[in-house]
């Protein structure tokens, strides 16, 4: 006879066990299995019902507080004088670029067309005294006069330029 290994025998014993342990609740009724008869009576919860339609809604939130400007400049003519205009109320966020002041032009044009005469009066002279000294009969001290003279009015004309540009302040951000 052929003879089985031990370790086998014992795990067919322990198989067989856990079979006739799951056979027994099988065949048995609730009574038999110890489940309560009270814990099946007992009243089921109440529960409330609603119906609810879908509807469409408009999403709005609505906010209130106080903001901060991100940066705040403070604003200097570069000249005098009366202003004229001004553009823009205090508080009003702007571009940059944006006119915000206007200056009255007063004597600003006159001082412009002033220096424009008098460049085209040095220009004329400087010309004259060049030919003339071309010639031999101005001396070089002549015609370096005329020179300063020229250069003076074409720097006048140009600030001349600058300050009629002044008269309006912008926005610098």
């Amino acid at each position: 006879m052929m003879m089985i290994p031990r370790s086998w025998l014992l795990t067919l014993a322990i198989t067989v066990a856990a079979v006739i342990w799951m056979m027994t609740g099988v065949f048995t009724t609730e009574d038999e299995r110890g489940i309560d008869q009270a814990t099946t009576t007992t009243p089921l919860p109440r529960v409330r019902v609603q119906e609810s339609f879908a509807q469409s809604m408009t999403n709005r939130l609505v906010l209130h507080g106080q903001t901060r400007a991100g940066r705040t400049v403070t604003i200097k003519a570069e000249t005098h004088g009366i202003v004229k205009e001004i553009l823009v109320e205090k508080g009003i966020p702007v571009n940059a670029g944006e006119k915000l002041i206007q200056f009255a032009v007063e004597e600003r044009d006159a001082r412009l067309l002033e220096a424009q005469s008098l460049l085209a009066e040095r220009k004329i002279e400087f010309e004259a005294m060049t030919s003339l000294q071309k010639s031999g009969y101005q001396a070089e001290t002549e015609l370096a006069r005329a020179k300063a003279a020229l250069d003076s009015a074409t720097a006048a004309v140009k600030m001349a330029q600058l300050e009629l540009k002044r008269i309006e302040v912008t926005a610098p951000i």
